[in-house]
């Protein structure tokens, strides 16, 4: 169970509470998050890791649960200072049990010896568990929608990852911080430039010709937008040469180009229409 939990918690990132484990164990696992029982498995598996100096813990107090984030007290313990429970209860339900790696490097061995088709079901699994937990509702939080964001990427699923890239970038703008949906929107649109073209083919719009030759609608669409949305950006962001912005709105036009298919959603707000 120990190198399971690691498993989870190394595509959860540095940091991560024992909440996000614990959805992590009841959608892979089908364990019982709610069970008492579980979650002690759990938790002496993590308590294994600590011991083992890979994680540390931290807590927060529970006079302080509700509190912003920023004026919340965290202390670290270690399992010499944990109460010990022989009952068989939860021995921790007085607060929020968050933990993160001692160091990067135990995180990225960890990961490095996972198949690739593991840890991208583990994103999904990660990603899914943020949106149940948002019931429906529509996630404010820029963190968790970037956290979102990163594990649908990591997931391989590039629709539900532009989306929320999108999302992000438009939040960022509103805030002026057009520098920042730049890097977003560079980061998702390279999703789909990890494929190299065939010997003697050259890419176009930096995408291998292959690539765009496979792309359905869906993945279609979102490309152009995000491609769009960068050409806004940048253009927001640079008063002085544009052509970066016009590259932009340019490899948005060539690759909605390579399809028979109208673009028909790649309408923006600004009136820009992807042909």
């Amino acid at each position: 169970m120990t190198r399971k939990v690691l498993q989870y918690a190394s595509i959860l990132g540095m940091e991560f509470s024992l909440g996000d484990i614990l959805d992590l164990a009841r959608d892979i696992l089908n364990m019982d998050a709610e069970s008492i029982q579980d979650r002690n498995l759990i938790r002496r598996a993590l308590r294994s890791a600590v011991d083992e100096g890979v994680l540390l813990e931290m807590v927060e107090d529970d006079d302080t649960i509700g509190e912003s984030k920023h004026t919340t007290t965290q202390y670290f313990i270690g399992l010499d200072d944990a109460n010990s429970n022989s009952s068989g209860e939860d021995e921790f339900v007085f607060g929020d049990v968050r933990y993160s790696f001692f160091h990067d490097s135990w995180r990225r061995v960890i990961v490095s010896l996972m198949l690739d088709s593991y840890v991208q079901d583990i994103h999904r699994h990660a990603a899914l568990a943020i949106e149940t937990r948002a019931a429906g509702t529509e996630i404010q939080d820029y963190r968790t929608k970037i956290k979102l964001f990163r594990h649908w990427k990591g997931s391989g699923d590039t629709i539900n990852a532009g989306k929320e890239a999108l999302a992000i970038g438009t939040f960022f703008k509103n805030l002026g911080m057009n520098f920042h949906s730049t890097q977003l929107y560079n980061e998702s649109i390279n999703m789909w430039k990890i494929h190299d073209p065939p010997e003697g083919e050259e890419r176009v719009a930096g995408f291998s010709p292959l690539v765009l030759d496979a792309l359905d609608e869906a993945n279609l669409v979102t490309l152009v937008k995000l491609q769009t949305a960068l050409g806004q950006a940048i253009g927001s962001v640079y008063s002085g040469d544009l052509s970066p912005s016009a590259l932009a709105f340019q490899n948005a036009l060539d690759v909605s180009k390579t399809k028979i298919l109208f673009v028909k959603h790649c309408i923006l707000d600004s009136n820009i229409v992807c042909l």
